[in-house]
């Protein structure tokens, strides 16, 4: 393949910067349009800019782009007269060598649906931050399946439940093509989770009573961790039932559970909603811990309801 090398001095609409290395822009001889306008990052690779410059580069205009199942041919001078063109309207200050590395003919083909590893690692990420949105979660080894060519109508949907998504994964995506036809397609990976949680600073024996010092916060891989890990106001005066190593993550199962309300006794009782927040007192109709659902009497209407301990001597009612 002959390529066709063209450089170009330019001033970039960017702060001026030292680079280690000389930028380049190649154009790939084979390429997808990505959308009705046909833009520099759907036809080339990046050498050599800072992140800030290549948000202006890759958002230069080619043109109008080829509809969905049309090929389409440049040359390379015709290539390049439309980059010198578009490049040199971000000109600033300073001045910049980038060199263009163009193929002899570069053939860009309208794009029909495409499912990328970008776009689904977001879905992903998205929707495992309803399950958990204090989490980080890192998307790996994504393996696609071949999608043969669809009309770029058509929509994609995971089907899977996000609350048991972690560690590796193969999981089915639903494909609906412009005349509504679905069609199920496999997506292996893995997903790791990560949080900010409680690490004992030494060892604990059992029945220590945790104090600040014993506890450090540090995010930590959480994906096959399949305990909760309490809160900070769960952990002052704690009691633990199990040996601590340092350097261990502590979880509620690792606690001794404190009873949060007894039966018989006044209990404050809440519930809400989008517009409003009730609170009475009631009387517990058994002992509770937290995390408990539990049986509490509404005095005023001689009603049972049942409610979820959520502090001591609170119970949340749903």
């Amino acid at each position: 393949m002959k390529f066709f090398l063209v450089a170009l001095l330019l001033s970039l609409s960017l702060p001026r910067l030292a680079f280690a290395s000389e930028a380049s822009i190649r154009i790939l001889s084979h390429s997808f349009a990505r959308g009705d306008k046909l833009i520099l990052s759907d036809i080339a690779d990046f050498s050599g800019f800072s992140d800030v410059e290549l948000q202006s580069l890759k958002k230069v205009a080619l043109g109008n782009a080829p509809a969905f199942g049309e090929k389409r041919k440049y040359t390379n001078q015709a290539l390049a007269e439309i980059l010198r063109a578009n490049l040199k309207k971000i000109q600033d200050k300073g001045s910049r060598s980038i060199k263009l590395i163009i193929p002899d003919e570069v053939m860009v083909e309208g794009s029909g649906f495409i499912l990328d590893k970008k776009a689904l690692s977001q879905s992903l990420v998205e929707n495992l931050k309803r399950v958990c949105d204090t989490c980080d979660y890192k998307i790996e080894d994504l393996r696609l399946p071949e999608i043969p060519m669809l009309s770029p109508r058509s929509t994609w949907e995971v089907r899977t439940d996000y609350h048991k998504l972690r560690g590796p994964f193969n999981i089915s995506i639903e494909v609906i093509n412009s005349a509504g036809e679905k069609t199920l397609y496999w997506v292996a990976g893995r997903v790791s989770v990560w949080k900010k949680v409680p690490v004992s600073t030494h060892v604990l024996a059992i029945n220590d009573r945790l104090e600040e010092s014993d506890i450090k916060w540090i995010k930590r891989d959480i994906t096959f961790i399949y305990d909760t890990t309490p809160e900070e106001n769960e952990l002052a005066g704690a009691q633990i039932k199990m040996a601590l190593a340092p350097d261990q993550i502590l979880v509620r199962g690792d606690l001794v559970r404190k009873k949060a309300l007894n039966r018989g006794e006044s209990v404050t009782l809440t519930a809400a909603g989008s517009a409003w927040n009730v609170t009475i007192r009631g009387i517990a109709q058994e002992n509770g811990y937290l995390g408990d659902t539990v049986r509490v009497l509404n005095p005023d209407t001689k009603k049972i309801v049942s409610g979820l301990v959520v502090a001591q001597g609170t119970v949340e009612v749903k």
